[in-house]
């Protein structure tokens, strides 16, 4: 998994999302994108962050705990959340630069509903891939664990589906 995650929500769902995988014997690595200069808050008046995001789409990355070796991987589930109606700069710049990923699944958080056709049409746009699968988790939902863990479960079915991993 790779993932960005500024407010801490976008980091709850990748940790359960982890606990659910492992608990179905999947093998997780993750990895955090970080922005060489993290946006400071509030957020949604960073005109850096608004900058960064609408017009340059991405920013100068790092990882941690290292840059993951993405071909070593059958799947990378990529974790953003939503600024400004789209995926956070630091992950636009993580999907432009992998763009020669095999199979993407892409988790977005957000305050609003957003459609999932639309976050693959961004990732599209950005990598030239169309994701195996989209979802979009509020933060209605991530701030209450038990409805959290639910839908990570109803996210890794549907995953299941689509892969036909069992």
């Amino acid at each position: 998994m790779v993932y960005y995650s500024r407010t801490g929500y976008t980091k709850r769902v990748v940790n359960v999302l982890k606990q659910v995988l492992a608990s179905e014997d999947f093998t997780v690595d993750v990895y955090v994108v970080l922005p060489m200069r993290e946006y400071s808050k509030p957020l949604h008046v960073n005109f850096r962050l608004i900058y960064d995001t609408i017009f340059k789409k991405g920013t100068s990355i790092k990882f941690e705990p290292s840059k993951p070796k993405l071909g070593d991987y059958d799947l990378v589930v990529v974790a953003s959340p939503i600024w400004i109606g789209t995926l956070s700069s630091p992950i636009q710049e993580f999907l432009k630069r992998h763009a020669t990923m095999r199979s993407v699944v892409v988790i977005a958080t957000s305050v609003r509903s957003m459609e999932t056709a639309k976050i693959e049409r961004i990732v599209e746009k950005l990598c030239g891939a169309k994701p195996m699968l989209c979802a979009n988790i509020r933060d209605a939902t991530i701030r209450d664990s038990a409805k959290l863990k639910e839908t990570v479960q109803e996210v890794v079915n549907e995953l299941r589906a689509v892969t036909g991993i069992r």
